[in-house]
């Protein structure tokens, strides 16, 4: 969905052409793998045991912190980052080891303070938002203990600006379609989201949370905080859909935006503002000409 609504000529090449630029000497990939790796280790230390009573709990993640990071992050590598390993890579796995292990004493650190608990991590969430079928899967699920939920996601990224932007101008597609289809599923209250940004080990979101934790409280922007952004993304997929059905596909990362179809009907048509390529990763197409075309 992120790539198909500003970026719907990527969308195309990647999902059906299959063609990639993914190298190990391409850093927004390493980034990517590294983020890979770093969702598993957690996976493996936070997510409850059925068979563990007090799994979930914080005195419960501490212990396999303590007990299990090094066999954790060890699985993790091989199974999921194994081209990390190769010598043409840049990453410093030591560091990213100590990175890591720093995040996850932080992780549990804004769980323990706001008294939470795990229920799930890489949680599958299955269902219809308006005609769209969604599926996906939540880093991580918690609850307090009045059954309120809470939602995190986890980003391994140089950059806490693009996150912050999303939840200030309204415009994170995964918070809002995870939030309505938890919330169906659960009948229950999805009480706060937040991104929690590595290596940095920050939170962000536009609600409080509490304790002595890295945390970033974002103001919503005055004139998107009342737009319904489920309705926005709805409206956008249809007209993207109905695009490439026709054969169209529209490629803007060196127009300007009064020149962009899609921009000019934001307003009339009630679109989901979108950002292109500006502060965020362009597309792997971008410098190939015969794709320069709006034909």
């Amino acid at each position: 969905m992120e790539s198909l609504i500003p970026h719907s000529l990527d969308y195309v090449i990647e999902k059906f052409a299959k063609f990639s630029d993914n190298t190990p000497e391409d850093q927004n990939y390493l980034s990517s793998r590294t983020g890979t790796v770093a969702h598993k280790v957690i996976e493996l230390l936070f997510s409850p045991d059925k068979n563990t009573k007090e799994s979930g709990s914080a005195e419960y993640i501490q212990k396999q912190i303590g007990t299990g990071f090094d066999k954790a992050f060890e699985e993790a590598l091989k199974k999921e980052g194994e081209i990390l390993l190769q010598e043409q890579t840049s990453l410093d796995i030591k560091k990213f080891k100590t990175q890591l292990k720093d995040c996850l004493e932080q992780l549990l650190k804004g769980i323990k303070e706001n008294n939470l608990h795990v229920l799930a991590c890489e949680k599958e969430v299955v269902g219809k938002v308006g005609t769209l079928t969604i599926k996906g899967f939540i880093d991580m699920l918690l609850a307090d203990s009045d059954g309120n939920i809470y939602i995190f996601d986890f980003k391994w990224t140089s950059s806490a600006d693009r996150h912050a932007n999303l939840i200030k101008e309204n415009k994170s597609y995964q918070f809002a379609l995870y939030e309505e289809l938890v919330e169906k599923e659960m009948k229950a209250n999805v009480k706060n989201v937040a991104y929690f940004l590595m290596p940095a080990a920050k939170f962000v979101s536009s609600k409080e949370l509490k304790g002595a934790i890295n945390f970033q409280k974002v103001e919503l922007d005055p004139e998107r905080k009342g737009k319904n952004l489920l309705e926005e993304i709805q409206k956008s997929y249809d007209y993207r859909k109905k695009e490439i059905s026709e054969g169209k596909l529209e490629e803007n990362s060196n127009w300007e935006k009064e020149d962009i179809t899609y921009e000019n009907q934001i307003d009339s048509h009630e679109f989901m503002p979108v950002d292109y390529y500006k502060g965020k990763k362009s597309g792997a197409y971008n410098d190939i000409g015969v794709l320069k075309s709006r034909k």
